[in-house]
């Protein structure tokens, strides 16, 4: 009888939320509203891949490697000790980047470095898949490896919809052969239903941050809305950010 290996985040309440955590091999996506501070579960979860051993590639079309690194390092981190432990990581090779920021935004260009590749045309999806399994195949063997994506929702910008759903297949299929966990980030309210919903049936879990306001205060809550394998679907959490750190709690 098949029985799924299922792995925790590394965030209490999420995985909590998750029933456990999410398959090894699973596909999450991270469907968000503005405002909802997505960012900094990324941080979060990377620094605890990253400290139990994994390796972690982070492709990003919202941030400079260089911005994103100062976040996985300074959020929440604040111990010395620590914070260097992670600069070793990133100069070591267990934490990469596959720069899809640089070459579309108006900084100056920075080089690419032994661990970090830039894009120079991102949009070509071919180039991206070949990249993608290029970096991951240069990691070694018996490691584990968590994949991050910031966010579809920058990608379909500048391509059709059925462009993004067709590279979606192919990466996800990508992170299925090598045995890897990846987490992926979607605006929500950017998107029709119709392509959310294919999305949604496409990965293997969901986890929705939304924000409402309630007595002129924003109000940060999530929820669970799908994990493969298991029954578990939250109710609506509500959490926070406290130095760096995410804090969740049952709503009200």
């Amino acid at each position: 009888m098949f029985e799924a290996d299922f792995q925790p985040l590394g965030i209490e309440g999420l995985d909590a939320a998750l029933g456990g955590g999410v398959l090894t091999n699973g596909v999450i996506l991270i469907s968000f509203d503005p405002g909802s501070d997505e960012w900094v579960f990324s941080s979060e979860i990377i620094r605890n891949s990253l400290f139990k051993g994994e390796y972690v590639i982070q492709m990003d079309f919202d941030h400079s490697p260089e911005y994103s690194l100062n976040s996985i390092i300074g959020l929440g981190v604040e111990s010395d000790i620590l914070k260097d432990k992670l600069r070793a990581e990133y100069k070591t090779g267990k934490l990469r980047f596959i720069d899809c920021f640089t070459a579309e935004s108006s900084q100056d260009k920075i080089k690419p470095t032994r661990f970090t590749v830039i894009l120079d045309n991102p949009y070509n999806l071919s180039k991206l898949l070949f990249t993608m399994k290029q970096v991951r195949e240069s990691i070694p063997s018996g490691f584990k490896v968590k994949w991050f994506f910031s966010n579809l929702t920058s990608l379909s910008i500048n391509l059709p919809v059925q462009d993004v759903i067709r590279f979606c297949r192919s990466a996800f299929r990508i992170h299925k052969q090598f045995n890897d966990q990846a987490v992926y980030y979607v605006n929500r309210g950017a998107h029709s239903s119709e392509f959310l919903s294919i999305i949604y049936q496409l990965v293997d879990a969901v986890v929705e941050l939304r924000t409402r306001e309630v007595n002129n205060r924003v109000l940060r809550f999530l929820r669970v809305v799908k994990n493969q394998f298991k029954d578990h679907i939250s109710s609506d959490l509500t959490y926070k950010v406290d130095k760096g750190k995410i804090i969740i709690s049952l709503l009200k």
